[in-house]
């Protein structure tokens, strides 16, 4: 079940963008909300990760980031997907699988060592495989190994990779109801 969103009528955001300095004092006092998606194939039962450059988590991963002050997360998520893989999916596509908090050791602004606590709602959505050939040719070289690119994995496959339980996770709630 999605979380409620309550929203006073106009109200009004003014979001900024933070410098890197001014964004790591930040997250040192607040949980960071995120926008998560997770890529799939129902026909194979497989998913599609991309690998991440980026601490908190350099490793196969999601594609998403932190959500602006007063978007919506499927707005966000949209956003997100279209920055980073470069396919712009309509909201209606998008299927919330959870809320999820994340506790890393490290994040990706100085200092490294500190980590990171964030609060992501994670969304999958079934891809052809025309978007997933077309998003592996658009990923953002700054967030992913654009040269791993985006790979298709089967549970069993996924089990040997020694992913975060985060992704076990995802999986088997997209798949249980089949």
């Amino acid at each position: 079940m999605e979380p409620e969103l309550y929203r006073e009528p106009e109200v009004v955001f003014h979001p900024r963008r933070l410098s890197e300095n001014e964004y790591a004092h930040a997250i040192e006092g607040m949980i960071v909300v995120c926008v998560d998606v997770l890529f799939c194939d129902q026909a194979t039962k497989s998913l599609y990760l991309l690998k991440r450059k980026a601490k908190p988590w350099s490793d196969w991963w999601f594609v998403g980031g932190r959500l602006l002050p007063g978007e919506d997360a499927r707005v966000g998520m949209v956003r997100k997907i279209q920055s980073e893989i470069g396919l712009l999916l309509s909201e209606e596509r998008l299927h919330f699988v959870s809320m999820n908090r994340y506790f890393f050791k490290e994040r990706n602004q100085i200092p490294h060592n500190i980590g990171s606590d964030s609060l992501a709602y994670l969304f999958s959505v079934n891809l052809t495989q025309e978007e997933a050939t077309l998003a592996n040719t658009q990923i953002d070289p700054n967030e992913y190994e654009s040269d791993v690119g985006f790979q298709k994995f089967s549970f069993k496959e996924i089990q040997s990779l020694g992913v975060h339980p985060a992704i076990f996770d995802a999986y088997k709630r997209i798949f249980s109801h089949e």
